[in-house]
């Protein structure tokens, strides 16, 4: 078997490590610098934000005190601070 693979193979996984470069650079967003309490936000998913009140609620029913207020707070401006880019980008566009 190993007799019968030639050259071309290389080329193959060559083109394949550039193709692939490629997306990485251009389709992979950055997160040098994010927050893990951002990266859902970044790849499109705000799991982070509904997890944190879940877990407010549930510590509020349970009768703790400050539990992840601070947390939520902070989900909370983040949410104000994007729907206001939001609605720069729109402003923006349609000027």
């Amino acid at each position: 078997m190993l007799k019968s693979i030639t050259f071309g193979a290389f080329y193959f996984f060559l083109a394949f490590c550039v193709i692939l470069f490629f997306w990485v650079l251009f389709a992979v967003p950055e997160t040098r610098g994010v927050p893990i309490e951002e990266m859902d936000k970044l790849f499109g998913r705000n799991a982070g934000d509904e997890d944190l009140r879940r877990i407010a609620g549930i510590q509020q029913t349970l009768g703790f005190e400050n539990g992840h207020a601070a947390a939520l707070e902070k989900a909370d401006a983040i949410d104000a601070k994007e729907a206001a880019i939001c609605v720069e980008e729109r402003s923006s566009a349609s000027s």
